[in-house]
């Protein structure tokens, strides 16, 4: 059968492969032929997390065995590993059969044979590839992803890696004529790379001027005479200045590894890892105060080496590759898939892959000997990560901690690097640059972003001496790769066994790149250089780096540490000591290196551990918390439910801050006049009115629906919150008006500036507003459906399509279709809306149509109030934190001005910058400008997770995954930590694209790593009875109780997966159960089950008792539940789609530990799954339950739930939420109680 298979692949296979899977053997062969069929789908990286890594893992394994290539001979002696139990300074000594392989001078390795490319050196010439494919126009950043410390980070280890021996002999480059008065430079010398025979298959090769090993060269030195001039030879220690940074000589130059081209945020690492190695001599002196200076200093040094090769792996490397496949993958190759803890109580006992390559029995170098590749340093050159000036912050600034510092000076990144880098420096200071380039975002890894000041750089020799000749460092980047015969772009990725590009549009669809790709190269994609393809390429979302980079990174990241005994073999307590071991263990970011140090300044100035901070619309949560006690705030109770949706919100709060995410949440402030007539329009009075009728009568039920629908967040409950949120120290703002605005412009912001990476809403007005990243409708398992706005007007396949919209064209079909500042015209829904906008492409056009189809219905003044709602959306007034005043989102062009005849009014009042201040900081009412009398905050908020209170939650697993509790940590104490993991494919779902206004922008669901919680509503102040969620609480009885009497009586359940409150009113004919979910967080049973397999890139959604798996139901989970006539369009109906099912809960099985299993009739499973779906909140709120039914009754047929598992309770749960989510419920709701639990047995 794999004889078939193999020989029926040939016309699967590229053409331009078949060479190479020829030389395979069958297995490879059949390995490759699935990584080929994934790469032809171009899925690999949206791929469940699982499955993601089995791809690298295959990849890998190829690569191994095909793309390890040794060159040169080295003869080196055995020795006894025993004796040479230190790193040593020239890197000798670390393989256990050849002392020379590794070593400093040793023959770099290749990964592929040199390049075959009939092109020469010149062609095309690399000053012309430099000026028209790599010159900086304008800087491009990465955004929040990386910053000028990780920009540092990687040309310290460079450093510590590699550096070509160059000859004596020096090559001259001219810039052509046509593009000369282009160039800085019209012409430049410097050295070739020198070449030496290898004596073995490659005729000739370069030898690495450094160790190839992770030793910490970089601080260390690359040979005695280096590693003499860095120690004091006192105590193990290194030199280091009084300041904390490195010292200099007569030159001044700095005394450090390497001093070659380094500027200063480089001295800037070196001088604090130096200050680690110190720190970790004197912990050992402590400890063992018998070990002399030498032994100090080999221990001091393997720890501090580790630790760096520690947070290259788990931490830079990770923010580099943002995905949630790379997060698992790099853990995996330090902890293993059984993860952190098991690790460091068990140590490396099964294997790489269940317990990392760190710690493993022997190193692994797959028939090659270790060393650093050719193409490994053509994949790393990353310049345009450099910007072109250096912004220095002012620490010593009084305002808030919680802030970026403001910026103090600017100084040009040429001034930064040789000797007068080092004089600034030491100007500036250790602290204060730390803090400057941890708040500064690096360049993109991009075309046309190459730093200018490095095309006329002037370049050091290996003793940090300045060269006479300056270099154009782009076009030199270009020669070294043909020089060195590193493969053309296209040749490199057949080597990789990638498939090649054929056409320009293969590479990227960027229209402009493609023009001036054919401008420089022409047709023939074979000229590509690579440094120009790597940048070019389309970037996998979350990838600083290409693809085709990435795979080189695979490789190398792995060898790096499975090839070196320090990091396998002598990887323990012998060899490091026993605390020197439990210091790395304990390092896990740079963070916590830093924070050993100054932890003043980190304190201070690193508070948020997260890369990401989220913005809370704190009405949607305060309003979904009020449900829960509505009949308390109804009736003015003096209960102590009454404050239960502060528990709610601080719930969700204390969550986000468990797994490093930062809150900011942002109150509404006062009413925009042009939503008065909105605001008019709620029904909360009459409703209130019912519900104390429904009370006085007995019907308890009925009255609570009511004052859900009555419920209103008053400015004073709102300051009760900020009460707590400021003794717990969370970041607030209340905005001069519409919260929504303030959200966006936060949104807007970078993240130094006090930005925000994404807003947590229920309300579809930002997608109007602009807001780019959201998430909407959070439920109970801590999914929600997210929504990016870029892709938005991304060209693609959606239908509808934004491809021609703008904007503002965006806004105003968002208006035309109706917003809480303007009602839509009568018979215009988002459909209409947006097909009017799309034909016309112009507002005042689709205005003039709309006219004329709906003239007799529109009111006179409509178009005047749609371009002040339009506005509204544009230029609404916001708080600016740092000037401390009022201003608008975007300033208010004249031609506008004068089209709504100068009146701005519609914006609301101007306020003065004290009142708006106060406003900010909840010192004032924005609704009656009245100050507020400061209640005590005296509700206590504990960490959900460390909080193991059993009289408050039982213990049971939850949703919740931290770093030390999964086996594959998608959560961990890191600066780098991820707020929102996809688990739809780039936000498709399967029958999309089917033609109808719901395939538009298809929203990914996410987990957000929170408490149980109720769906949210579609809009914040809208109240209904069919889209209230599980916390509602419902009493039934049948008399009304005096309201001081109120007194529920809670019985604690523990038959589910999580506590739940029971409200029993006993009548011996008639009892009705109300479940409520409790407001606590429910607790890991014990650390024993905590190792869930995690099905998808969403890492896991829930958590179930005793380790049981989740079910999941891929092609449930795809499907999609369209509308069945709901009357409640809006906005987001248009862009996001619930999915049927996410979850299918298997929960806690029968006694006997077998579970309930689903048997019997379709009919009757199909009643059993209906009622379980809906008391899960699975079901869509626009779909009927028959529908629902319908719909589980074919996919119980196609054999997708059929045999799951049922917890008991689970029926009458879905029974009682039927009634909540569907006027229909009792439709499903008899014919399901009368199935009994023995029947699903």
């Amino acid at each position: 059968m794999a004889f078939f298979f193999l020989s029926s692949s040939s016309t699967f296979i590229h053409p331009q492969l078949q060479h190479i899977v020829a030389k395979m053997s069958r297995f490879d062969a059949l390995l490759f032929y699935v990584i080929h069929f994934v790469d032809k789908l171009g899925l690999w990286h949206r791929l469940p997390v699982l499955l993601g890594l089995a791809y690298l893992g295959i990849r890998r394994h190829l690569h191994q065995r095909y793309n390890l290539l040794h060159i040169g001979r080295i003869n080196g002696q055995k020795y006894d590993t025993k004796r040479v139990s230190y790193r040593t300074a020239d890197g000798t000594c670390n393989h256990p059969h050849d002392h020379l392989i590794g070593s400093q001078g040793t023959f770099f390795g290749r990964n592929m044979p040199p390049s075959t490319s009939p092109y020469g050196l010149m062609e095309p010439h690399p000053t012309v590839v430099a000026s028209k494919l790599l010159a900086r126009k304008k800087f491009i950043d990465n955004g929040k992803q990386f910053n000028m410390i990780a920009c540092s980070w990687i040309q310290f280890m460079i450093h510590d890696w590699v550096d070509h021996l160059e000859d004596t002999e020096q090559v001259e480059i001219k810039a052509p004529e046509e593009i000369s008065s282009g160039c800085p430079l019209k012409s430049f010398k410097f050295y070739k790379t020198k070449k030496l025979p290898t004596g073995s298959n490659s005729e000739s090769g370069s030898l690495n001027a450094r160790t190839p090993w992770w030793d910490g060269s970089v601080i260390y030195g690359n040979d005695m005479e280096g590693m003499k001039r860095v120690r004091t030879f006192k105590d193990g220690k290194l030199k280091i200045s009084g300041d904390g940074l490195l010292q200099h000589d007569e030159k001044g130059i700095p005394i450090s590894g390497d001093v070659r081209n380094c500027w200063a945020g480089f001295s800037l690492l070196q001088a604090l890892f130096a200050k680690e190695h110190n720190s970790v001599c004197d912990m050992l002196k402590v400890y063992y105060p018998d070990l002399d200076d030498e032994n100090l200093y080999r221990h001091a040094r393997l720890v501090t080496s580790a630790v760096i090769a520690k947070i290259h792996t788990i931490d830079w490397t990770v923010e580099l590759l943002k995905t949630d496949t790379l997060v698992a993958g790099m853990r995996i190759n330090w902890y293993g898939f059984l993860g952190k803890r098991f690790k460091d109580f068990c140590g490396n006992i099964l294997g790489p892959i269940l317990t990392g390559l760190v710690g493993h029995k022997k190193p692994r170098y797959h028939g090659v000997p270790y060393s650093l590749t050719e193409e490994f340093v053509s994949v790393y050159r990353m310049h345009s990560l450099l910007p072109d000036k250096l912004i220095v912050r002012d620490i010593q600034s009084t305002d808030s901690e919680d802030k970026c510092p403001p910026m103090l000076e600017e100084m040009l990144m040429r001034d930064m690097a040789g000797k007068e880098g080092e004089r600034r420096l030491s100007k500036i200071g250790m602290e204060q640059m730390l803090v400057s380039m941890g708040h500064q975002a690096c360049g993109a890894v991009t075309l046309w972003n190459y730093p200018s000041w490095l095309r006329d750089l002037v370049a050091h020799d290996s003793n940090g001496e300045d060269r006479e000749d300056p270099v154009d460092m782009a076009a030199l980047e270009i020669y070294r790769d043909r020089e060195r015969g590193v493969a053309r772009y296209n040749e490199f990725r057949r080597n990789l066994l990638m498939i090649p590009i054929s056409r320009w549009e293969d590479l990227t669809d960027d229209q402009e790149v493609t023009e001036a790709l054919k401008e420089v190269y022409g047709d023939a994609v074979e000229k590509l250089d690579l440094l120009v393809g790597l940048y070019a390429e389309k970037k996998i979302k979350g990838f600083a780096i290409s693809e085709t980079a990435f795979f080189i990174f695979l490789l190398i990241a792995s060898r790096r540490l499975e090839a070196d005994r320090f990091f396998t073999t002598n990887f323990n307590s012998k060899t490091y000591t026993e605390k020197g071991l439990e210091w790395v263990n304990k390092t896990e970011t740079l963070k916590d290196v830093i924070d050993r140090h100054f932890p003043d300044m980190t304190r201070r100035w690193m508070k948020c551990s997260s890369a990401f901070s989220v913005g809370i619309d704190a009405y949607s949560w305060l309003h979904k918390g009020a449900y829960s006690c509505s009949l308390e705030l109804g009736l003015n109770s003096n209960s102590e439910r009454k404050l239960k949706y502060i528990d709610y919100f601080m719930h969700r709060i204390n969550m986000l801050r468990h797994h490093k995410i930062t809150p900011v949440v942002v109150f509404d402030g006062g009413n925009v006049p042009c939503k008065a007539t909105t605001e008019h329009e709620r029904h909360r009075h009459t409703n209130r009115d019912l519900a104390m009728a429904k009370y006085r009568e007995g019907d308890i039920r009925a009255a609570t629906e009511l004052f859900q629908r009555a419920v209103s967040v008053t400015p004073a409950m709102a300051h009760q919150l900020i009460q707590v949120l400021r003794s717990e120290k969370v970041e607030f703002v209340v905005a001069p008006y519409e919260a929504d605005a303030q959200l966006a412009y936060l949104c807007s912001l970078e993240a130094e500036k006090g930005g925000i990476a994404a807003v947590i809403t229920e309300d579809s007005d930002l997608v109007a507003y602009g807001c780019q990243a959201i998430v909407f409708k959070m439920d109970h398992y801590g999914n929600g459906e997210e929504i990016v706005l870029e892709n938005v007007f991304n060209p693609g396949s959606h239908k509808p399509s934004f491809q021609n919209f703008d904007q503002e064209l965006f806004t105003g079909m968002c208006v035309l279709a109706g917003c809480d500042f303007l009602p839509s015209v009568h018979g215009i829904g988002i459909a209409k809306a947006y097909a009017l906008v799309a034909k016309y492409r112009n507002l005042d056009r689709a205005l003039s149509a709309l006219k004329s189809q709906k003239g007799s219905q529109m009111a006179e003044d409509y178009p005047k109030c749609f371009r002040e709602a339009v506005a509204v959306f544009q230029h609404a007034q916001i708080y600016d934190a740092d000037k401390k005043n009022v201003k608008h989102m975007k300033p208010i062009p004249q031609k506008l001005v004068q089209s709504l005849g100068g009146e701005l009014d519609f914006l609301g009042p101007e306020m003065p910058s004290s009142v708006a201040t106060a406003i900010a900081e909840g010192k004032l009412d924005p609704i009656n400008m009245e100050a507020f009398d400061h209640f005590p905050a005296s509700r206590h908020h504990p960490d959900p997770i460390k909080n193991r209170n059993s009289d408050q939650t039982q213990r049971t697993a939850t949703a919740i995954v931290s770093a030390e509790k999964c086996g594959i940590q998608f959560w961990m104490k890191t600066p780098l930590a991820k707020l929102i993991v996809q688990s739809k494919n780039n936000g498709t779902m399967e029958g999309e694209n089917n033609g109808t206004m719901e395939g538009a922008m298809a929203p990914k669901t996410i987990p957000l790593k929170v408490p149980l919680s109720n769906p949210f509503k579609k809009r914040k102040d809208e109240i209904r009875s069919d889209q209230t969620g599980c916390e509602n609480t419902k009493q039934t009885s049948n008399a009304a109780p005096e309201v001081e009497a109120l007194d529920i009586k809670v019985k604690v359940l523990d038959n589910g997966p999580s506590r739940k409150r029971k409200v029993d009113v006993v009548h011996l004919d008639h009892i009705v159960s109300v479940s409520e979910r409790v407001s606590g967080v429910t607790e890991m049973e014990s650390s024993d089950i905590v190792c869930v397999t995690p099905e998808s890139q969403e890492s896991v959604n829930s958590k179930l008792p005793k380790g049981k798996r989740v079910v999941r139901n891929e092609k449930l989970k795809r499907s999609s539940c369209k509308s069945s006539g709901s009357k409640n369009s809006s906005i987001l109906n248009f862009f996001s789609r619930d999915a049927l099912l996410s979850h299918i809960d298997e929960a806690a099985g029968d006694a006997a530990g077998r579970g309930n299993k689903m048997e019997g009739n379709v009919e009757k499973r199909s009643l059993i799954w209906t009622g379980v779906l809906v008391g899960k909140g699975r079901q869509s709120k626009s779909i009927g339950l028959l529908t629902l039914q319908r719909q589980v009754t074919s996919a119980i047929k196609a054999g997708m739930v059929g045999r799951a598992k049922l917890r008991p309770g689970a029926i009458e749960d879905g029974v009682n939420q039927a009634q909540v989510y569907d006027n229909a419920a009792h439709k499903v709701e008899e014919p399901v109680k009368r199935l009994k639990h023995d029947e699903l047995r």
